[in-house]
Formats: C-alpha cells, sequence, structure tokens
C-alpha cells in the first residue's frame, strides 16, 4: 500500500500479489507473480505493468483506476477488472483469456496477442465494454470469442479460426472481417446483427442463435449456418449464396448473389415466415417445412420451389429460365401476381390445384397434380412436357 504513486522493481513470488496506490501505478522491473495479481491505483490514475518479461502465471485483476496497460511473455488471463479509461491488454506468446472474472471496461479495449496461432476469449457473462474493442495478433489470430452486456462493435479484424459474438444488444461491424473459420452472433432478444461491411469475408458458415434482423454482406461466396431469428434475413454476397444449417426466418428474406452466381437454401428444415425474394443471380432454389411465399424476385436462370406447404407469391416473379414447383401433397400452388414473366417453361411435380398468371406467353413443362389447373397470360399459352391434371 502507498500513499502516493508506486514503482514495482522486479519481482518473484510464488504466491499473489496485491498493490493498492493513492497514485499510479507501474512497474520498472519484470513481475514474475506465480498467482493473482490485483491492483488498485488511486481515482483517475493509471495501472501500467508493461514489461516485457513480465509473467502473471494467476488473473490480473484492477478494482479501480483510469487505465490498465498489461503485457505478459505468456499467456494473460484477465478479471475481475473495473476502470474508467482504456484497457490495453498484450499477451506475446499465448493466449488471452477472461476466467477471472467480469471486465467493466469505461473506455476503449485492445486485445493482442501475438503469438501464431494465439486466440482470444473475453467471455465472462458480465463484460460490459462502453467503448471501441479491438483484436490484433502479429503471428495471425486463430479464434476470437467475445461477450457483451451492452452493444457490440466490430472493429476491422482477420481470423484463422472461429469469430463468435454474444451481446445484450445489437451487434454491428465498422471494419472488414475476414474470417477464416465459422461467425456465430447472438445479439440480445429484439437486437439485430449487421454485418455489412462491403469487404467482409466469411469463408466458414454464418449463423445467429438470436436476435431481430440479420444483414449480412460478403465480398465473396457466403454459406449460412443454423440460424433463428424474429425479423428479416438480408444476404449480399459477390459469389454464391448456400445454407448448410435449418433457417428460420421470421420476417422475410432477401438475398442478392453476385451476377451469374446462385442461391441455393435447401436445407430441408428451412421456416421462411416472411416472403423470399431475390434481387439478382442466375438460379434460386428453395426448400421450406411448411408453405412458402415469394416475394418480388428478377433471376436470370432457373427457379426451385419445394414446400411441405402451400405456394404463393406476393410480388412480381420475373425468372429467365425454368420454374419448378413442388407443394406439399394436397397443397395448392398459386402465382398470381399480374406481373409475373416466367421465360422457360413452368412444371408442378405435386400438388393439388396450379394457378398461373403470366404478363407474356407461358410454357408449361411437365406437370402432375391432383386438382385444378388455371393458367393466364396476356400472350399465347403452349406447353413442352405431359399435363397430368387429376
Amino acid at each position: 500500500v502507498d500513499a502516493n504513486a508506486i514503482d514495482l522493481g522486479a519481482t518473484t513470488i510464488t504466491g499473489n500479489l496485491s498493490v493498492t496506490a493513492a497514485g499510479a501505478i507501474s512497474d520498472s522491473g519484470a513481475l514474475l507473480i506465480g498467482g493473482t495479481t490485483t491492483v488498485a491505483p488511486g481515482a483517475g490514475n493509471s495501472t501500467t505493468l508493461d514489461v516485457a518479461t513480465n509473467n502473471f502465471v494467476g488473473a490480473v485483476s484492477a478494482t479501480n483506476g483510469a487505465n490498465l496497460t498489461l503485457v505478459d511473455a505468456n499467456g494473460l488471463d484477465l478479471g475481475p477488472v473495473t476502470i474508467t479509461g482504456d484497457l490495453a491488454a498484450t499477451a506475446t506468446l499465448g493466449n488471452i483469456t477472461n476466467t477471472g472474472g467480469a471486465l467493466g471496461i469505461g473506455g476503449n479495449s485492445t486485445f493482442t496477442a501475438n503469438a501464431a496461432g494465439a486466440s482470444i476469449t473475453v467471455n465472462n457473462a458480465g463484460n460490459a465494454f462502453t467503448g471501441t474493442v479491438a483484436f490484433a495478433g502479429a503471428g495471425g489470430l486463430a479464434n476470437v470469442t467475445v461477450v457483451d452486456t451492452t452493444a457490440f462493435d466490430l472493429q476491422a479484424l482477420t481470423l484463422t479460426g472461429n469469430l463468435s459474438v454474444t451481446a445484450a444488444g445489437a451487434i454491428s461491424d465498422s471494419g472488414a472481417l475476414l474470417i477464416g473459420g465459422t461467425t456465430t452472433v447472438a445479439p440480445g432478444a429484439g437486437n439485430s446483427t449487421t454485418l455489412d461491411v462491403a469487404t467482409n469475408n466469411f469463408v466458414g458458415a454464418v449463423s445467429a442463435t438470436n436476435g431481430a434482423n440479420l444483414t449480412l454482406v460478403d465480398a465473396n461466396a457466403i454459406d449460412l449456418g443454423a440460424t433463428t431469428i424474429t425479423g428479416n434475413l438480408s444476404v449480399t454476397a459477390a459469389g454464391a449464396i448456400s445454407d448448410s444449417g435449418a433457417l428460420l426466418i421470421g420476417g422475410t428474406t432477401t438475398v442478392a448473389p453476385g451476377a451469374g452466381n446462385s442461391t441455393t437454401l435447401d436445407v430441408a428444415t428451412n421456416n421462411f415466415v416472411g416472403a423470399v425474394s431475390a434481387t439478382n443471380g442466375a438460379n434460386l432454389t428453395l426448400v421450406d417445412a411448411n408453405a412458402i411465399d415469394l416475394g418480388a424476385t428478377t433471376i436470370t436462370g432457373n427457379l426451385s420451389v419445394t414446400a411441405a406447404g402451400a405456394i404463393s407469391d406476393s410480388g412480381a416473379l420475373l425468372i429467365g429460365g425454368t420454374t419448378t414447383v413442388a407443394p406439399g401433397a394436397g397443397n395448392s400452388t398459386t402465382l398470381d401476381v399480374a406481373t409475373n414473366n416466367f421465360v422457360g417453361a413452368v412444371s408442378a411435380t405435386n400438388g393439388a390445384n396450379l394457378t398461373l398468371v403470366d404478363a407474356n406467353a407461358i410454357d408449361l413443362g411437365a406437370t402432375t397434380i391432383t386438382g385444378n389447373l388455371s393458367v393466364t397470360a396476356a400472350g399465347a399459352i403452349s406447353d413442352s412436357g405431359a399435363l397430368l391434371i387429376g
């Protein structure tokens, strides 16, 4: 305990270090601490323990003060920490973890793990990051896992592994995310995730386990992992859009793959509650475990829709290739928006009634239904496949 500031010289102990000062706390020699480290500088003062050869074996805690700067020659474990200013934590040869307790950071946070393939895991359920949070590593970071009891914004980040973000508020990005593994986001109930920086690149699947709306942008192709949201899904990619997990979307779904690329959302247990629209791309393949509604869609290729319930449209369908629909047994397909334009043949491989409207001519491909067929067109009506109408 010091009534003023205190400087720590070279220190080697097997147990715990506790330092309280009315002023700042600093080090001028290497600290080799076998147990935990607890620092409490005076209000408005900072702690700076940045000698390169420091080794904090146990968790490092701060119970007061403005800024906290820590350097560990190996791995670094944090918590609990409560400061009004900035946190700068550096681990030279190991990972950064957060098993000691919650991090309450009033300013900005920077976590740096410089070993090749190092990971940063700051996932205490009580963490509260007020300012920006940045993750870095000279050797190339592997995984980052972060939990925040407020909203969370992602700065520019490059990982070879996985990204996991959990927040009580919204999740957003203000820098490019280059994620070599999977990305999992879990915003607070009623909050949204918006990862829309144009140069984002999600190599692995992107999943959302909670929240309202989900907006994603990828400079390449993107794969959607298991996702459950109550609101709208919007996905824009320069390449193809696909799914490898069930999509349970409470609102609308809008996809925009790159020109000449296709969208394939064909996991059998998908459930699109709102309309599904495509604003670009070649082929569009959709599977829904219930009924499905098609919103305004413009594609140059083929449309394939399979549903366990009915298939309908609430927006104009401008389909450059063929259209194939397969509603559930006993259910009907109704594609009757007046401005629909089916350039290729339209076929139904199942279902009860089939109702079609085309603003131009229409060609009917091979179709088997148990109910009624109704076709309205501004041009000619023809068939290029057998029509088996029950």
